[in-house]
């Protein structure tokens, strides 16, 4: 099936795939007389859909939900047969409109030759009413019968079905031939489909320094100090929205003490531990063991008769007391919450804020993890002075931006210590990730893509599906391709001299050689002159495997997007090199080394030029009638030119009365 075709699931191409699964179903549902099965049904001239003007009868409906027998819920099966039918009269409308007709003779010749049309397609079916004798096949018209009968319909209706369904098949055909494709355009796309990169990447990623960040407020002061202007920008962009007309807000503080985890058993007083084999000794018998004491509550308890006392403000307690790291340093500071939505992480909390007056310490709260204090410092309501705003907005931006720049300064040692002297691979600096469960190790990977049987198209659809099928329609950007990867990379270049072969990657448990290293050229990621506060331990980031990939504008598997380590990876590197810079790749700071480069040759493509420019053009066939197909169904959409039987694609409750319709028309039908 072509990638486009795979992309659309829900596209008519597999009603009619799974209609044809059905009406091999069909047949053995009975052999009930076509008398029979004609006189059990309403009138064939009950509308049950108009397309444009054009009204479609209780028969082919028939017709239409019997080929979708099997397909789960009965109203999802009536939602397929709606569709179908609606597909094939927008076919055979236009094909109408154009002049084309189709006679009896045609039909009965199709029969006979052992064809069926569904949605405008083409199936060859003669295993199902013929006889075959001597490796030959011969129309049996009793056998056509019984399987006409097993599609609930008779002999006469079966015929006009079909003669409809080939009018749209033409109609289908002349869409689906429409497009061409030059060997030109075959040969892009030919290039750019078998030119793959595989590279190590380590990614540093700010997330898990914000975590790990031990902001104080001493640090907030120096970054409101050296940033002023970024700050009072902030301001001025968000004072319309965020700092005028506030509803009631309080500024709330914590101190968080976590419970103590429960205690191993531990030996009765008096018992000995047996010597290995003997038997155990009887233990004394214990005294009633005393009630264990919380220290954790008593702590805080202890703490806030201290404050109420005046011994100590909230804030010094927060300071050294406070089991939440990341507002420790603050002393507590959890800044200003709306009064109707403090956003607290339990239930309790909330409700005790919202009595606190400014001053007021709450009671010790208990929740499942720990004990909490809480205390309003202040009340603000209506708009806010920049003055008043400043600080709490170089907060803001310091937790964002500090996180940024440690992620980037690891990256930037990272990149530093690979590429001084004779420089490092990144596996001899970090450890690798493990490979994901159930996956294909990379040199499985690679013995499969190296069999000599395999098809150029069976390798970039493998490729593909190992990309997650990210990659399933690519867009080939010829500018940016380079030059010598379509030329034949086994020729002499000019001059007679040899080509030189890329140099290898290091073989699987080899020792590995010494990185080479691309010409230094100007880091766009450099480290800004900030004094950072204190980070905890971060854990360290492992190399991942990326590729072999095929180059897309933009995107980068499994990393996100950077048209610069793209470009770096398929145009600048050679394999065993270590990128010159740290790329910044969806706001995370990327060190990469390239394995491996696969160049495409155009000996290989000149083999199957003919097939893949039929494939090219075919696929655009088969993307014009799709798109052609949910723009006119959709049109008429919005014309309001379709009507149906909103009876036949009801749901029903147990009793199967109809209770509420969710079809849609053309609901399989998407425009790209």
């Amino acid at each position: 099936m072509l990638e486009k075709l795979r992309k659309q699931g829900a596209s008519f191409v597999i009603y009619l795939i799974f209609g044809l699964l059905i009406v091999i179903f069909g047949i053995n549902f009975g052999t009930q007389s076509v008398g029979a099965q004609e006189g059990c049904h309403g009138s064939s001239s009950t509308q049950v859909l108009e397309v444009d003007g054009t009204s479609v009868g209780e028969a082919s409906w028939r017709w239409a939900f019997s080929v979708q027998q099997g397909g789960g819920r009965e109203v999802a099966r009536a939602r397929r047969a709606m569709e179908m039918l609606l597909l094939r009269e927008l076919l055979a409308q236009e094909a109408e409109r154009r002049g084309l007709a189709v006679s009896e003779d045609l039909v009965d010749q199709r029969i006979k030759k052992g064809d069926i049309y569904l949605a405008g397609a083409a199936q060859d079916i003669k295993s199902y009413y013929f006889q075959k004798i001597d490796d030959q096949y011969f129309f049996d018209y009793d056998a056509f019968k019984r399987f006409v009968g097993g599609l609930n319909v008779g002999v006469a209706t079966y015929k006009v079905e079909q003669r409809r369904e080939l009018l749209a098949q033409m109609m289908a055909s002349i869409l689906r031939g429409s497009p061409t494709a030059s060997r030109d355009e075959a040969l892009g796309r030919y290039l750019h489909e078998n030119n793959t990169v595989t590279f190590d990447a380590v990614r540093f990623d700010p997330s898990l320094y914000r975590a790990a960040m031990k902001l104080t407020d001493a640090d907030v002061d120096r970054y409101l100090a050296s940033h002023d202007a970024e700050v009072k920008k902030r301001y001025d962009d968000e004072k319309d929205r965020a700092w005028k007309g506030l509803k009631p807000q309080i500024k709330v503080r914590q101190i968080y003490v976590a419970k103590a985890p429960p205690k191993a058993d531990t030996p009765a007083p008096g018992a000995t531990p047996p010597a290995d084999g003997a038997p155990a000794a009887p233990a004394v018998p214990a005294a009633p063991a005393a009630p264990a004491v919380d220290t954790a509550k008593a702590q805080i308890e202890q703490a806030r008769a201290d404050i109420v006392a005046g011994k100590k403000s909230f804030a010094e307690v927060a300071k050294t007391m406070n089991g939440d790291e990341p507002t420790r340093g603050l002393a507590g500071d959890l800044g200003w919450r709306t009064v109707d939505a403090t956003a607290l992480p339990d239930p309790a909390l909330n409700d005790a804020v919202k009595a606190l007056k400014p001053g007021d310490v709450s009671p010790v709260i208990a929740t499942s993890g720990g004990y909490y204090l809480l205390t309003v410092e202040a009340k603000r309501e209506g708009d806010i002075a920049y003055d008043a705003a400043r600080r709490e907005i170089a907060l803001e931006l310091a937790r964002d931006a500090w996180p940024r720049e440690a992620a980037k300064r690891a990256a930037l040692d990272s990149l530093a210590k690979a590429r001084e002297g004779k420089g490092k691979n990144l596996e001899e600096m970090f450890e690798r990730a493990p490979e994901q469960p159930g996956g294909f190790q990379m040199d499985q990977i690679q013995q499969i893509l190296n069999d000599p049987k395999l098809s150029p198209e069976d390798k970039q659809k493998i490729l593909q599906m190992l990309q997650g099928g990210q990659h399933g329609a690519l867009e080939w950007e010829s500018a940016n391709i380079p030059a010598e990867w379509g030329q034949d990379t086994a020729a002499a270049p000019t001059g007679g001299a040899p080509a030189t072969p890329p140099p290898a990657a290091p073989a699987a448990g080899a020792p590995a050689a010494p990185a080479a290293t691309a010409p230094a050229a100007p880091a766009e990621v450099t480290a800004s002159s900030d004094t950072l506060p204190a980070f905890s331990d971060v854990e360290k980031p492992s190399i991942e495997r990326i590729g072999p990939m095929v180059r897309d504008r933009e995107n980068i598997e499994r990393l996100g997007k950077s048209r610069e380590l793209i470009r770096a990876v398929f145009d600048e590197l050679s394999p065993g090199m270590i990128g010159p810079r740290v790329y910044e790749v969806d706001g995370a700071f990327v060190v990469v080394q390239l394995q491996d480069k696969k160049l495409a040759k155009v000996d290989d493509f000149d083999k199957q030029a003919d097939r893949l420019v039929a494939n090219l053009a075919s696929e655009r066939g088969e993307q014009l009638l799709s798109r052609w197909i949910a723009e006119r169904c959709h049109k008429l959409v919005a014309e309001k030119k379709i009507e149906f039987s909103q009876d036949k694609v009801a749901e029903r409750d147990p009793e199967g009365r109809p209770t509420k319709v969710t079809y849609r028309p053309c609901e399989s039908m998407q425009v790209e």
